[in-house]
Order: C-alpha cells, then structure tokens, then sequence
C-alpha cells in the first residue's frame, strides 16, 4: 500500500493494520485495548516531531506515555516529551525533540520493516521512518483511536473569534447529533498542508516536515470557520464564508519558516531564518 503513512498495532505479539482508519479521519475508529508490554507503531515517509492523536473512546487510567524512534539498529527516546494526551485519556498532540547531543538519536529510515526490532515480517512496509508509542500500564478495554494526523486550532480557539458558531442547533443543521467542529478543523489542516505542498514549502503530503503547528492556529481558525460557514450554504451563509476566507488569506500569506527542510526531523538555524512567502492576495 502507497501512503505516507502506516499505523499499526501489536497486541500481545499479533499486529493488525489500522492505516486506514487512523490516517481518514471521516472513516470511524479502531478500539485499541493496549498493554503494558504492546505497542503503536507509526511508519513516516518523512521525520516528524508531533502527532495529533483523536480519540473516539477516550482511556480513563492514569498511565505514562514512552515514545521510542528507531535509529536503524535500536530503539531510542527522544528528549522533551510533551503528552497533550495525557495517557490517551483526551485527544491532543504528543510532541517531543531529538537530543542533539545522544548517541545515535537519530531518525533512519528503513528499507524494509522486517529489520526494524518488534516489527519484523509482520508488516510489509518499505523505506520508512518508524516510531512506537507504549504505556507502563493498561489502557482501558475500550480505548478507541479515530485519527492520527494534524490539527491547528481547537473548537476553544474557533469560538475567540467566531462566537456565533458555539451553537447547537447550528451543528445539528451541519448533521444531526454533532457536538464539535473537530471534522471541520481537520479539514482545514488538511487544506493549509496541502497549500503548503503545492507552494512548495513542504515535501511530505501529510505534514510530517511542520516542526511549530501552533504557528498555523490563526489560519486554522479562519479556514475551519470558511469550511463550516461555506457548507451551510451560499445564501444564507455566503458572505461569512468570504469574510472569514479574507481572514484566512491574511493570515497565512507569509509565515516565518517552521518546516524541517533537511528531513531530519528538526528545525535548523538556517530554516528557522527562512522565510516563506505565499502571496495569495
């Protein structure tokens, strides 16, 4: 299968393959009844040092999240890990840095999956990057995983701006029984990387390379509102759709430089002085 990424489960020693659902986020979730001792594998085409984790079915034990990234022929733990999640009990990032002085703490991708250790011929993936996330207890039974990917902005951030979009019946509108404009949110990530591939400030189709993801919470903001206004309809809602795609626009045309461009997996001192510019105006 060709995607830039693949997410994959090992429960007690049996892997199952769970790209589908977590890399679309309209497709559903996946239960995920973790162990202390299993693993979440995620394979990158490129780098990265942050994932939006969604949860459908939250965890509610108190455990600690262990990242581990692959260095060709071990497995290491980066340094500064930040736990949004907190133990998967609510969706969020897990954000984490390389140590510029480990040993080995660097990222390799790899030919072929059966030499990454735990991994081995139970996927079939090639020339990747891998990391794995486990806990130091249980997850709930339950635990469901809807998404692994970016967000920008948070239906907290959307309401600053746009108040009259904190209404029910305004989502139920939308489709009946909704109680976030998380979907719409994710779109609009999906819309801000994708602009930013076909600038071509970014190599990776899911935004692997983005180093700063709270850089683009202002565009996010005002893209997920043009989403949401737009879909309500032209005559009802057309000239908040506009308004808020003007606010997009002046948010995003130009951005200091927050993309990894060496692929590393880090930003470098002569990235973080580029400057990228959009000019959609």
């Amino acid at each position: 299968m060709f995607m830039s990424q693949r997410v994959f489960l090992s429960d007690s020693g049996a892997f199952s393959d769970l790209t589908l659902n977590t890399n679309d986020y309209r497709s559903g979730s996946t239960v995920i009844p973790m162990e202390a001792a299993d693993y979440l594998y995620i394979a990158s085409e490129r780098p990265f040092n942050s994932r939006y984790i969604s949860l459908s079915v939250p965890n509610d034990v108190a455990v600690t999240m262990k990242v581990e990234i692959w260095n060709g022929s071990s497995w290491f733990e980066p340094v500064d890990l930040v736990d949004d999640t907190k133990g998967f009990t609510q969706s969020g990032y897990i954000r984490f840095n390389l140590d510029p002085d480990g040993s080995n703490a660097t990222w390799k991708r790899e030919a072929n999956s059966k030499d990454v250790v735990g991994v081995g011929a139970q996927a079939d993936v090639f020339k990747m990057y891998w990391m794995r996330i486990s806990f130091d207890l249980d997850l709930l039974s339950t635990t469901a995983l809807a998404h692994i990917g970016s967000l920008f902005s948070s239906d907290a951030d959307l309401f600053g701006y746009y108040p009259d979009l904190r209404n029910t019946d305004l989502m139920n509108a939308w489709e009946t029984g909704k109680s976030t404009w998380t979907e719409q949110g994710l779109a609009a990530a999906s819309e801000i990387i994708r602009k930013l591939r076909q600038e071509g400030q970014l190599k990776d189709f899911d935004g692997f390379g983005i180093m700063e993801p709270d850089l683009f919470n202002e565009a996010s903001i005002h893209k997920t509102a043009q989403i949401i206004y737009g879909g309500m309809g032209v005559q009802a809602f057309g000239e908040s759709a506009l308004a808020a795609f003007r606010e997009y626009k002046e948010a995003i045309d130009i951005v200091f430089n927050v993309i990894d461009l060496s692929g590393d997996g880090t930003i470098q001192d002569s990235e973080k002085n580029h400057m990228t510019g959009f000019f959609t105006r």
